[in-house]
């Protein structure tokens, strides 16, 4: 019977430094460098590492001692001298000092009025012969001080109505502004006397109102004709700037009603 070689899983063509197709007789010596590797490591950390050990510190238990000082000579100095030799300073209180009375009586006295005790005097008086007095005086005429006319009082109080008045806002001063303000055509309500107006206006070189904006409250009744209003104004001229802005502001003040009572 022939002896049959198993075949070899080895590819055909394979190189052998690839790897050790061949089986070593023996894996004792791996093993042993396997080992010693180990254990060197295992060394080398052990011998490395260092664990730092605190010891706990004792624990001082919480307590004071109190010492009570009488109200003796030796109590005052053993007080004094805790005071000074302690931890915390003591506090300098003026009050608690012996010659403060005596400072702050020195220091008012100047400021007390000196007291001195009034003594009425009695008058001698002179002598009277009571003989010449009359028992009755003369009778007296009477005068009276002279009647001042009285004053006429009017039938009826002189009547008021609101008129416009301006203030400057801005680019003019309360100079500037027409000293006399023409009369306002259209009744005022409570609505535009209560309201705050401002107008932005356009200056042309002799003063005359060019435009007239409103800086609010452009659509409320009585917008429209105070804006006609103060279209009609003249402010002083001013030929070097021909195009100038100021800004008013429009109020309501009772005057004196001028014309015919109806």
């Amino acid at each position: 019977m022939a002896h049959r070689t198993p075949p070899s899983p080895k590819p055909l063509g394979t190189p052998e430094w690839i790897y050790p197709w061949k089986r070593g007789e023996s894996v004792f010596y791996s093993t042993l460098l396997a080992a010693v590797l180990m254990a060197g490591l295992f060394i080398f950390a052990f011998a490395s590492i260092r664990v730092k050990l605190t010891v706990p510190m004792p624990i001082v238990p919480q307590k004071a001692s109190l010492i009570f000082l009488t109200n003796t000579p030796e109590g005052r100095a053993l007080a004094l001298k805790a005071q000074e030799g302690g931890p915390f300073p003591s506090r300098f209180r003026p009050g608690q000092w012996d010659g403060m009375a005596a400072l702050e009586a020195a220091a008012m006295a100047p400021t007390h009025l000196p007291q001195e005790i009034h003594t009425p005097q009695l008058k001698v008086l002179p002598e009277v012969n009571m003989a010449a007095l009359r028992i009755a005086p003369p009778p007296l005429e009477m005068t009276f001080p002279a009647s001042v006319a009285a004053l006429p009082i009017p039938r009826e109080a002189r009547k008021m109505k609101l008129a416009p008045q301006l203030f400057p806002l801005s680019g003019i001063t309360a100079q500037d502004l027409p000293q006399a303000l023409p009369p306002f055509p259209v009744a005022i309500d409570g609505a535009m006397a209560s309201a705050s107006w401002r107008f932005l206006l356009q200056l042309g070189p002799h003063g005359r109102v060019t435009e007239c904006i409103s800086l609010g409250k452009g659509g409320d009744p009585g917008a429209l004709e105070l804006q006609q209003w103060l279209s009609n104004l003249t402010f002083p001229a001013d030929e070097g700037n021909p195009a100038r802005w100021i800004a008013l502001g429009l109020g309501f003040t009772n005057q004196a009603d001028d014309g015919p009572d109806n």
